[in-house]
């Protein structure tokens, strides 16, 4: 919170927004949409108090998850393993902090009918990773601001 307002100079809004410190496992859930935490290996530390996640979201009987940042690394523990063990119906996986070459041995190990990669940085051209759709089991798309996906 003390961050958030020196960004903003500005108070911050307790009252509509809250933070909660999460760990794996249960996040969320109501009558319409189940949220799921996994460790990702992002800003791994061995002292373990720099953890960071990623989502599994499930409402409608649809299955997304949400990657989150991974490892520059992305070695096996840090690529969503539910993807790669059960059929989810979308996955949305960052770009910045790894390349192509990285990503394809995982991608052809994964379980989804639609992957879309998001936050692309310098690791990887938009030409490369729209030249993936059509090598694996699933369609590869590239996310940009204002895309809208319907499952």
């Amino acid at each position: 919170i003390d961050y958030v307002e020196a960004i903003q100079n500005a108070p911050f809004d307790r009252e509509r927004i809250r933070f909660n410190i999460i760990d794996e496992g249960f996040v969320y859930e109501d009558e319409n949409i189940k949220v799921t935490a996994f460790p990702t290996q992002h800003l791994k530390k061995n002292d373990g108090r720099r953890p960071s996640f990623g989502y599994l979201v499930e409402a409608d009987g649809k299955r997304v998850v949400f990657s989150g940042d991974l490892s520059i690394h992305l070695r096996e523990q840090d690529f969503p393993k539910i993807a790669l063990e059960e059929e989810v119906d979308l996955v949305i996986c960052e770009m910045a902090h790894f390349g192509v070459d990285k990503a394809s041995p995982f991608l052809d190990r994964c379980k989804t009918k639609e992957l879309w990669f998001n936050h692309v940085g310098y690791f990887s051209t938009f030409e490369e990773i729209e030249a993936l759709n059509g090598k694996f089991k699933f369609n590869i798309k590239l996310a940009h601001d204002g895309d809208e996906i319907v499952l």
